[in-house]
C-alpha cells in the first residue's frame, strides 16, 4: 500500500468536513405550513429524527474536528471513500429539483413565507459544537455574503404529497445507517452513546421521544427514548405541589452552604 502524505490527509479531512457541514444544512431546505395535517407532522417529526442523527454522528466520530480528537477510521482511504459517496448521496437527493417535484412530493417555494414557521429541529446535544466549528462558521458568512451579493440562493420546498415525501425520509434513514454501519468502533460507540442520552434527555417535546420509539430502527435512540418519555409522563402526573416542592430542593441544593443553613433555621 501506498503510505498517504499527512498533507493529503489534512486536505481530504476538511473536505469530509465541508460536506458534511453542508448535508446537516440541507435539513434546512425543506419548509413547512402551520396548518398542516397529521401525516405532514409525523414526517416532518422522522426528518427532524434524522436530521439529530447526522449531527451526533459526526459529533461521534469528530468529522469537524480534522485536526484533533477524530475518529481514525476517517484516516482510511477506503472508508472515507465510502462516507464521501454516502455523503454526496445524501445531498444530491436535496438539491435534484426534478427527483424532489416528481418523486418526492416537494414543491419549490417562492421566497420565505410568513405561513412557513415550522422548521426541521437539529441536535440538542451537538448544535454548540456544530455552531461553534470554525468551518461552519466560515460557510455560514459565504453564505450572507452571497445574499447580499446578490447571487442565486438555494430553493426552498415545501411538503405537497405526504406519501411521496415519506420515500424521501426512508432513502435518508438508509443513508445515515450505512454511515454507522462503516465507521463503527468502540469509540464511536461509546461516544455515540452519550450523545444520545444527552439528546434524548434534552428533549422536552413527549411526542417527539414517542416518535423516536415507534420510527427509529436504531435500537439505543429507542431504549433512551422511552426512558425519557417514561419520565416525562410520571412527571407530568405530579401535583403542583409536588412540582413545586422538588423544584424548590433543587434550588436549595444550588445555594452556597451558609445560606441553605439559614433556609433550614426558617
Amino acid at each position: 500500500m501506498v503510505p498517504v502524505e499527512p498533507i493529503s490527509l489534512t486536505v481530504g479531512a476538511v473536505a469530509l468536513a465541508s460536506l458534511f457541514s453542508l448535508c446537516v444544512q440541507c435539513f434546512d431546505l425543506i419548509e413547512v405550513g402551520k396548518n398542516l395535517g397529521s401525516d405532514c407532522e409525523l414526517l416532518l417529526t422522522r426528518l427532524s429524527i434524522e436530521k439529530r442523527r447526522l449531527m451526533i454522528w459526526g459529533e461521534a466520530v469528530g468529522i469537524l474536528r480534522p485536526d484533533e480528537d477524530r475518529e481514525p477510521l476517517l484516516d482510511k482511504p477506503e472508508t472515507r471513500e465510502l462516507v464521501k459517496r454516502i455523503l454526496e448521496n445524501l445531498q444530491s437527493l436535496f438539491h435534484e429539483a426534478d427527483s424532489l417535484k416528481s418523486i418526492y412530493g416537494l414543491e419549490k417555494t417562492p421566497g420565505t413565507q410568513g405561513s412557513l414557521n415550522m422548521v426541521v429541529e437539529g441536535s440538542t446535544a451537538c448544535s454548540y459544537s456544530f455552531e461553534s466549528s470554525p468551518l461552519v462558521q466560515f460557510q455560514a458568512r459565504f453564505t450572507e455574503y452571497s445574499r447580499k451579493a446578490g447571487l442565486r440562493a438555494k430553493a426552498k420546498w415545501a411538503i405537497r404529497d405526504s406519501k411521496k415525501f415519506s420515500a424521501l425520509v426512508q432513502k435518508l434513514k438508509d443513508l445515515l445507517d450505512g454511515l454507522g454501519h462503516i465507521t463503527t468502533s468502540t469509540r464511536t460507540v461509546i461516544r455515540r452513546d452519550q450523545l444520545i442520552r444527552q439528546e434524548t434527555e434534552s428533549i422536552p417535546d413527549l411526542n417527539m421521544l414517542r416518535a423516536i420509539e415507534s420510527t427509529c430502527s436504531d435500537s439505543d435512540w429507542k431504549s433512551y427514548a422511552s426512558i425519557s418519555s417514561t419520565y416525562l409522563q410520571d412527571f407530568g402526573r405530579l401535583s403542583t405541589e409536588k412540582r413545586a416542592d422538588i423544584q424548590n430542593w433543587v434550588e436549595i441544593s444550588k445555594d452556597p452552604p451558609q445560606t441553605f443553613q439559614r433556609r433550614r433555621n426558617l
